[in-house]
């Protein structure tokens, strides 16, 4: 089963146009809230405050500006703000949603995300689900989704002149987003998220082209890109050396989870196949001192290489479609491309089996 996520989590990020912020919390009153205000589009400037519940903050920036109010780990809004005549009220209850007021654009998203909390609210009785029944746990995830986008596009459908429709947008992904983008208005495309709609479209983008690309790639027709990489000992290791052999190209790192996770039915897998297939771990974004570490704490049996963050190293990302982590590749013994499966998914190790036996 997929990694249960809801594709676009800024609906708990919510939107402003605002110069002055009060956040009401009757059941916190006392409580001192941090603040971390940064430009949109101008950079990753940030300045760090506190303010109290009751109290009032005044943005700093000379143009639009992200504002994140916190309290410790809990994400109480996020205000973007343009106008310095502006005052935005964040009234947090004791249960339920906060609401927030003082602008249409406020407004607007507190509808928003009255209708998505409760969507929200269903992922960890799914992520519970999934232990039991994964297939039932996929299709009411993949059914809550759609719910979640169908909120956005029924707003954007009737709306696609405002900055709350740019907002609506970024809720949004793929080809969906695309299509709605190419509908905005000349006064959507005035709003002050469009920065952000622009880098989210950047991104979407080039999603596509790496779902593309990877489509291409299991085709079964394609020649697995060369490379060549330095070992453990600073060896260099070329995958021109393994042809003859099936190899499993897995790339990882060790900041991520997944991939360690992955790792012991890898080992298995590696040790019960006696040598029919070889193993290239692929570390990527780590130091080469904590790639060494991680390879001898997981005692990794396989070949190991370290993949540098140069443009090479990026190039062999995006020549292999690498769109996340871990991505494992399935070669065949002519270097052909057999299979690429992204994120830590069971069915991998099927596909494997049946592929090499």
């Amino acid at each position: 089963m997929k990694k249960i996520l809801l594709p676009a989590l800024a609906v708990l990020t919510t939107v402003s146009a605002s110069a002055a912020i009060k956040v009401n919390w009757p059941s916190n009153p006392t409580a001192t809230l941090e603040v971390v205000e940064k430009p949109i589009g101008q950079g990753d400037a940030v300045a760090q405050t506190t303010m109290p519940v009751g109290g009032e903050y005044v943005t700093t920036s000379t143009g639009p500006c992200q504002v994140t109010i916190s309290l410790g780990d809990q994400r109480v809004a996020t205000v973007y703000s343009a106008a310095p005549t502006e005052n935005i009220t964040i009234d947090v209850p004791e249960d339920g949603v906060a609401i927030l007021s003082g602008t249409p654009l406020m407004d607007g998203i507190t509808q928003f995300r009255l209708q998505t909390t409760p969507l929200e609210n269903q992922v960890g009785e799914i992520q519970m689900l999934a232990q039991t029944d994964p297939a039932l746990a996929q299709q009411k995830y993949d059914d809550l989704v759609a719910a979640y986008q169908k909120v956005f596009t029924d707003y954007l459908e009737g709306d696609l002149s405002s900055a709350t429709a740019t907002y609506a947008l970024l809720n949004l992904e793929g080809q969906q987003f695309l299509d709605y983008y190419s509908r905005l208005t000349p006064e959507a495309q005035n709003s002050i998220l469009m920065p952000l709609v622009e880098r989210q479209k950047a991104g979407v983008e080039k999603k596509l082209a790496a779902e593309k690309r990877t489509l291409e790639l299991q085709s079964g027709t394609v020649e697995a890109p060369a490379f060549t990489l330095l070992d453990l000992n600073d060896k260099p290791v070329s995958l021109k050396d393994f042809r003859g052999k099936w190899v499993v190209l897995d790339f990882w790192g060790a900041w991520c989870r997944w991939c360690i996770k992955g790792f012991p039915e890898l080992k298995e897998a590696y040790k019960d196949a006696a040598g029919k297939f070889e193993v290239i771990g692929i570390d990527n974004r780590d130091t080469p001192e904590r790639w060494k570490e991680a390879v001898a704490k997981y005692e990794l049996p396989w070949v190991n290489v370290y993949n540098p963050d140069s443009p090479e190293g990026l190039a062999l990302l995006e020549n292999y479609a690498v769109q996340g982590f871990p991505t494992k590749v399935i070669i065949d013994p002519q270097g052909i491309i057999r299979h690429v499966t992204v994120g830590e998914d069971p069915s991998f190790f099927t596909v494997l089996r049946e592929l090499i036996k």
